[in-house]
């Protein structure tokens, strides 16, 4: 089986719901009614019409797609399902619908596939919320290495410094510019009150050296020392709402979000007001080792549950069917 790495912190960062506290959803683990404990996908295949599936930790790990995933994918869809990957990260359609290929998920294996980097190009581009005309056209891009697209044919002057910068759009990180340059980069902003839009929320991501951090850490620290921030992606209600856009007949009653992310995608799902299904054997993996029984599970549920305010409605190891 394939590594599956973190993509957030090994603890659970409930540091996160003290920086969001529009994010908490108050429900108390204790009495709220408890998630089911399924065998696969198929345990609530019928009950749904779409499905919103996270990518790292569900789909893959960044290199190699999980056993089992393509068939899951199609199996949904010959039913007739719909499959939209929902993904958190700062590149275009294009670029992600090209990565999965390359890991045999085929684009005959989703129907559709939404991420909160082409998200925040539409909104750019259109000079919706958040990029307001007001917000001037001198943009700091911050992304990750040979990434270029996301900006392509936009009516935006890049500049190489943040001191020119009218606003930064932070769609992601990289390996060979550690958190001192970014640090640097956020002090001169927050004494000038720069607006920095994230287009990738995630804390934490894969690379050839491990775990590293993410887009989302960058951001979040910014946000800590009194800058200006907004988000484009899971937990947040934008991409939740542009789904809902989008997608024709989105009936959020046959509507299930489907991740290994408490913080992101159940916190998410559950607030946009969707059922969810949490994945265990990815991020959280140390939390659910294979030996332990269902009531062990439950336990550990709840206590992670307790963290975040909130349960899944469906827990599943695995995206298999």
């Amino acid at each position: 089986m394939a590594n599956r790495n973190s993509k957030e912190t090994q603890s659970r960062p409930v540091i996160e719901r003290t920086c969001h506290p529009g994010l908490e959803m108050g429900i108390d683990p204790s009495t709220d009614p408890k998630p089911v404990l399924g065998e696969g996908v198929r345990s609530f295949a019928d009950r749904y019409d779409l499905f919103l599936v996270d990518q790292w930790g569900v789909l893959h790990d960044g290199r190699t797609a999980y056993p089992g995933v393509a068939n899951c994918l199609r199996r949904l869809l010959s039913l007739g399902k719909r499959v939209v990957v929902l993904s958190n990260s700062g590149k275009r359609v294009e670029d992600n619908a090209a990565r999965l290929e390359s890991m045999g998920i085929g684009r005959d294996c989703y129907t559709a596939l939404i991420t909160s980097g082409e998200i925040a190009r539409e909104r750019l581009s259109a000079r919706a919320q958040p990029f307001l005309p007001s917000m001037g056209r001198r943009c700091l891009l911050l992304n990750s290495a040979g990434e270029g697209s996301l900006m392509e044919g936009l009516d935006i002057e890049l500049v190489e410094t943040v001191v020119g910068a009218d606003f930064i759009l932070l769609a992601g990180t990289r390996d060979d510019r550690p958190m001192a340059f970014y640090q640097q980069i956020l002090e001169y902003a927050r004494s000038h009150q720069v607006p920095l839009i994230c287009a990738n929320p995630d804390l934490v991501r894969l690379s050839p050296k491990g775990l590293v951090f993410s887009a989302g850490e960058v951001a979040r620290r910014y946000e800590q020392m009194g800058g200006p921030v907004r988000y484009i992606g899971k937990p947040y209600p934008m991409i939740y709402e542009h789904c809902r856009k989008v997608l024709p007949g989105f009936d959020a009653s046959r509507v299930i979000a489907v991740g290994d992310s408490f913080f992101h995608d159940v916190m998410g799902g559950a607030r946009s007001g969707l059922a969810t299904a949490f994945v265990t054997e990815g991020i959280h993996k140390d939390d659910f080792p294979i030996s332990m029984d269902d009531a062990g599970r439950l336990q550990k549920l709840a206590e992670i549950a307790r963290d975040y305010g909130v349960w899944p409605n469906w827990v599943i190891r695995q995206f298999r069917w």
